[in-house]
């Protein structure tokens, strides 16, 4: 059984609309797969200098970079992963079912890289995902970026949030896409058609249980305050899931912190507001 897609089709279909989605990539790149204990990570890799590992948010894939990766690659030599967890390139034999089996995959992932420590951003879900990382394993982590991250400083509790994602997946069609779309990104419409496409087929026919593998939960105060490398949370004006409660409890406990609100920025704000956000990467990261 395919463990991400609910079919063989769906999975073709996506994969197609990923590959357009990459032509929206303004710098050369590599593609690479890494075998890990838990299947076969994918990995895109661009640009020259010490190295910048991405995480991708929920169901946008390491596509999502595609505003920021010129940037970027300019400065650094970039890694975006796909998650194990959710559609992309990546092809799970088991899915990671606990916090510490996704540390260890993340783990190996940059071991099959060659990167012994490395500067770690992510995005939603993957920034969780950094998260977890940079406390379980903090000597692979020389500074960590979280954007718009789910579980880390706040709580998910917008029933808006989790009704359009039930709604994709039971009732998936136009109007659900639509509506997650609005929830996540400050101006849909404006996006390009490639990444919506690819976007859409995602909600379409992800399978929603291979989400449930290593569940965020809410960090605690003990966790953030293990995070002793520097930390940066950006959070978008009208994102859906933190607000400035986040950045104070940053300041109360990651020992070396900063936080800011980008204006006019939904959820999804490295593609909402990407010259604001690359800008404060390159300086939090130089």
């Amino acid at each position: 059984m395919n463990l991400v897609f609910k079919s063989a089709k769906g999975e073709a279909d996506y994969l197609a609309a990923y590959d357009r989605s990459l032509s929206l990539w303004p710098v050369a790149f590599e593609e690479r797969d890494i075998e890990t204990p838990f299947g076969s990570a994918h990995a895109i890799i661009a640009g020259s200098g010490e190295a910048l590992v991405l995480l991708h948010s929920s169901l946008a894939s390491s596509t999502m970079w595609y505003p920021n990766i010129g940037e970027l690659a300019s400065r650094f030599r970039v890694y975006a992963i796909d998650s194990m967890l959710e559609p992309g390139k990546s092809r799970p034999r088991k899915l990671p079912r606990k916090k510490e089996e996704l540390v260890a995959h993340l783990a190996a992932v940059l071991d099959g890289l060659g990167l012994e420590r490395s500067r770690l951003a992510g995005a939603s879900r993957g920034a969780w995902e950094a998260a977890a990382l940079a406390a379980a394993r903090p000597a692979r982590v020389s500074k960590l970026a979280l954007l718009s991250p789910a579980q880390v400083f706040q709580p998910i509790h917008s029933m808006a949030f989790f009704g359009a994602t039930l709604r994709c997946a039971f009732l998936p069609g136009p109007r659900a896409v639509s509506r997650m779309a609005r929830l996540v990104f400050a101006s849909p419409e404006n996006l390009p058609r490639e990444f919506l496409e690819q976007y859409e087929l995602a909600l379409r026919h992800f399978r929603l249980s291979a989400s449930l593998g290593a569940t965020p939960a809410l960090f605690t105060d003990p966790e953030l305050r293990s995070l002793a490398m520097p930390v940066l949370l950006l959070i978008g004006e009208r994102d859906i899931i933190n607000n400035e409660g986040a950045i104070e409890r940053g300041k109360a406990l990651v020992p070396d912190f900063r936080g800011e609100v980008i204006p006019e920025a939904c959820h999804i704000l490295s593609m909402d507001q990407p010259a604001k956000v690359d800008a404060r990467l390159i300086d939090f990261f130089a």
